[in-house]
């Protein structure tokens, strides 16, 4: 992750941003592998005030992402990002890991599973569930009592009992088969 082209980074996120004014709002962002690069870096572009964003993040779930390394995106990484932020890192990951450990050094209280697996979306133990759980508790418990619009509210809640039932049907299915 040394080369990137810039513009074309800045046409990806002005298409992301579209897309959540048109069907937002949205309060977080699931990236995994190059999009986990995207949302850790839209979490840093948002600490620096730089961000292109409709509206502020207030989680990111990284799924085998890490650090993008070039010039100038390289800068949203200078300070602290104090968005809440899970991060799922394979022990075997041969192409990230060692970049996603670095990009969840940045996060001021990231919560970090590291799982068995290499670059994956892994079937999660009963104590990586509770903490990915707990998290998303977390993040509905500050937004309620933080947001007073109610559509926020009601998305959040959406999308956070979507996450919820996911986990639950994805566990099902692999602890089935």
């Amino acid at each position: 992750m040394t080369i990137v082209d810039y513009k074309s980074f800045e046409q990806g996120i002005s298409c992301i941003s579209r897309y959540m004014k048109k069907c937002g709002p949205f309060d977080g962002l699931l990236g995994m592998s190059l999009g986990g690069f995207v949302a850790g870096a839209l979490a840093g572009m948002q600490q620096t005030k730089k961000s292109i964003l409709p509206t502020e993040l207030k989680f990111v779930i990284i799924i085998s992402g890490g650090i993008i390394r070039c010039q100038p995106l390289c800068k949203v990484y200078d300070h602290p990002i104090h968005c809440p932020s899970f991060h799922l890192i394979g022990e075997l990951d041969t192409i990230f890991k060692s970049s996603g450990e670095d990009l969840a050094k940045k996060f001021v209280k990231p919560i970090i599973i590291v799982h068995p697996y290499g670059h994956c979306l892994p079937p999660l133990d009963n104590a990586s569930t509770v903490s990915f759980v707990e998290f998303l508790q977390d993040i509905i418990k500050e937004n309620v009592m933080i947001e007073i619009k109610e559509h926020s509210k009601s998305s959040l809640l959406i999308v956070a009992i979507a996450f919820c039932i996911l986990v639950f049907f994805y566990f099902i299915f692999v602890w089935n088969f």
